[in-house]
């Protein structure tokens, strides 16, 4: 997805999805998009794919 189609779907600025992705990767230690999600996976934040 992208920013803009995130954005559409929290009814928020695509540039506030940019931000908070930003802060996100910040604290993780990581940069961009993709690597948010693989660290987030390896530190248990998210789910599996399918949501469970």
């Amino acid at each position: 997805m992208t920013y803009h189609d995130i954005g559409n779907q929290l009814s928020i600025s695509p540039d506030t999805i940019k931000t908070h992705v930003y802060h996100i990767a910040q604290k993780l230690g990581v940069r961009g998009r993709w690597a948010v999600v693989s660290a987030s996976r390896e530190r248990g934040l998210l789910g599996d794919e399918d949501g469970d």
